[in-house]
């Protein structure tokens, strides 16, 4: 069987179910009678179709010249050429709906997307093009300016166009991917170039079921979380730029012949439509061997090690145990791999030979730390989990994603040599990353109070407010202190003997019985002199004009008696976890203990962005910056933090890392006195 007599079935086979549906539900006065044509409706879309294939220039060169000569057996009830030309604008609408229900591929798990221009026109002869005034706009790209539109293609690894959409010239890369119905088709990762970068757009596909992977500019931080394969398919993007190829200089989408808006579009579909014939698996590969596809090879020590020195830190810290033995198995089973729920188990998945890890790690042996950490981790995923959903409603996606980073943080350990291996999310959402940061803070500030003669802790606050006044309030406060500093700086320029100097941290707290939150500040200053100038500055910074947003009575100043005590309680998370009903009742503390996570979520939000612990009047002593001591190991082994569970778990003998059980106070606390609904 030929390849017009393949395209011709399968036009046909659509044309016997679509044509009498199309036909019934026509609008129609009812006086204009619907005949059969001399040339069917499949034989039309056919020829256009393969006017496509054959690299003539103009169709009408195409049927006078060789579809009328010899294509006379195939096509036997040939019409003459004005007739043809008034039986292409009837297959239009047939055309889009038969490449829409047959003529794309489907997702695989990795696809590629990109936008190439379509120019109408020389850009000399924008002023005088009239065919798509008014629709064309003036955009730009990497070859420069062009007038006319953008086709955004998304693509599988073996070449067959998943979706496409033509917008103006003038849309962001990024525009069409909001669109539902662009990305209704699309699930595990997506490639794009740096073009796509967009934090808020990463986030809305992630909630989607879509990763988005793209290229890091030089002006941004390096991820450090890029799988080996991550690295590997974005050097394949390439085969996205064969598809613009085949279709602009094969099929022709572009040109500046037009003569008319619809048959622009009309040619388009047909366009579009062999692509996905040459990526089909139901036309032979003898007939286009020219269909671009990613090849599927086992990455071997020599490819690993030149995409490490090319990418360098970027992928130094992380390479996920199912992606770096990256094979054909692989390819074949991807919708399994780069969905978000993986549907196999760890012991399911191979493990690679090689993993790469970084910095000393943390001591396994005899470290009762492990068990806090655990049960912080177990605490992390209830809580996180609530914010996430909670985060979600508020259409707020970013932090979702923070959120989510959160949850994710620390899931799997590499131990190696009686040491383990993570890698830390680093939010302020994270109970594990804050009680690390917690400890460094110490260890950074301990020596310095320390030849502190008589430190004073501080309690600065403002009157309680709600929740829609919260962001305000902490900008307030911050505004206040700024100025307080700054007031006392230019005294001790002008001879003033008074000088501010400590560590201070911004907090927050819920009150449930009252529904209003309460911003202050925990500070550590050198001596008693400087808590009374505080106090005095603070009240006299809010108390004016009449308006009173802070007392005497609610702010606090004390002589250190532990210091480190108070340090700890200085650098904290910035908002409790655990809140008790009625903060005055101190009876039914421990009793009524709950979450509220949208009170939290609050808390967060009006945070974001803001410095929650800072110094001011000194600076620390310079230190030495560590360098990453990173290294490929081979004997290792995997521990994961599995959902069911309270404690890591060796993804080899189901062995437990820690030992660690919930109390039964805990579990009740974390499954039934979570509260995302009052704030």
């Amino acid at each position: 069987m030929d390849k017009i007599t393949e395209i011709f079935c399968s036009i046909d086979d659509f044309c016997q179910e679509f044509v009498p549906f199309w036909h019934k539900n026509l609008l129609s006065n009812g006086k204009k009678r619907i005949r059969n044509t001399k040339m069917n409706l499949a034989e039309v879309m056919t020829i256009q179709v393969i006017f496509h294939l054959s690299g003539y220039k103009t169709f009408k060169e195409f049927y006078l010249g060789y579809v009328c000569k010899h294509l006379k057996n195939e096509f036997p009830t040939l019409v003459s050429y004005n007739r043809m030309v008034e039986l292409k604008k009837e297959s239009f609408m047939p055309l889009a709906i038969y490449l829409k229900v047959c003529g794309l591929a489907n997702c695989t798990g990795i696809s590629f997307i990109d936008s190439t221009p379509l120019r109408v026109c020389d850009k000399r002869r924008i002023n005088q093009h009239k065919v798509f005034k008014n629709i064309a706009m003036r955009g730009q790209c990497s070859l420069g300016w062009f007038y006319g539109f953008k086709l955004h293609i998304i693509t599988n690894d073996q070449g067959g166009i998943i979706d496409f959409m033509i917008t103006k010239g003038n849309t962001d890369d990024r525009k069409p991917l909001r669109f539902k119905a662009f990305i209704k088709k699309l699930f595990g990762k997506l490639f794009g170039d740096k073009g796509y970068i967009s934090k808020s757009l990463f986030t809305e596909l992630f909630t989607s079921g879509i990763h988005l992977v793209t290229k890091l500019r030089k002006n941004m931080k390096t991820k450090l979380l890029t799988p080996m394969s991550d690295a590997y398919h974005l050097r394949k993007r390439a085969i996205i730029e064969t598809i613009f190829d085949q279709l602009k200089n094969i099929c022709q989408v572009e040109h500046s012949r037009h003569r008319s808006v619809a048959n622009y579009f009309n040619k388009f579909i047909k366009q579009t439509r062999l692509n996905y014939i040459r990526s089909s698996q139901k036309i032979v590969d003898e007939i286009f061997e020219t269909r671009p596809k990613l090849k599927k090879k086992l990455l071997d020590d020599k490819d690993v090690s030149k995409i490490i020195y090319s990418l360098r830190s970027e992928v130094w810290n992380k390479f996920l145990k199912d992606e770096i033995n990256f094979n054909a198995e692989v390819m074949k089973n991807l919708h399994t791999i780069y969905t978000l729920a993986q549907s196999v188990t760890a012991n399911e998945r191979k493990k690679p030979q090689h993993i790469q890890i970084a910095g000393d790690g943390t001591e396994m042996i005899g470290n009762e730390s492990l068990i806090n950490r655990a049960k912080r981790k177990t605490i992390s995923r209830a809580m996180l989990f609530s914010l996430a959903d909670i985060a979600k409603d508020k259409g707020a996606a970013e932090r979702a994603k923070s959120y989510w980073n959160a949850y994710y943080c620390c899931t799997t350990l590499t131990e190696h040599n009686k040491r383990l291996h993570t890698n830390y999310c680093k939010t302020r959402y994270c109970t594990i990353c804050n009680a690390i940061r917690k400890a460094d803070k110490i260890h950074t500030y301990y020596p310095v109070l320390k030849n502190w003669e008589n430190p004073y802790f501080v309690t600065l606050t403002v009157k309680s407010v709600k929740a829609d006044k919260l962001q305000r309030w902490i900008f307030g406060m911050k505004k206040a202190f700024r100025k307080i500093n700054d007031r006392c700086r230019q005294r001790h320029h002008r001879g003033a003997k008074m000088r501010l100097i400590g560590i201070k941290s911004l907090e927050c707290n819920f009150n449930p019985s009252k529904n209003t939150y309460n911003p202050h500040y925990h500070i550590i200053v050198p001596n008693r002199e400087t808590a009374l100038y505080l106090v005095q500055e603070w009240r006299k910074q809010w108390n004016r004009n009449g308006k009173f947003h802070c007392t005497r009575k609610a702010q606090h100043f004390r002589a250190v008696e532990n210091l480190e005590r108070d340090l700890i309680e200085t650098i904290k998370y910035g908002t409790k976890v655990f809140t008790e009903p009625n903060p005055n009742d101190k009876k039914r503390i421990k009793k009524d203990m709950k979450i509220y996570a949208r009170a939290m979520d609050n808390i967060n939000a009006a945070m974001k962005g803001k410095r929650i612990f800072d110094r001011f009047g000194f600076n620390l002593p310079q230190q030495e910056e560590k360098e990453a001591n990173v290294r490929t190991v081979e004997n290792y082994k995997l521990w994961e933090f599995v959902s069911n569970a309270t404690d890591w778990i060796n993804t080899d003998t189901g062995e437990c890392l820690t030992g660690y059980n919930m109390s039964i106070d805990l579990k009740y606390l974390l499954s039934e006195c979570i509260d995302v609904e009052f704030q």
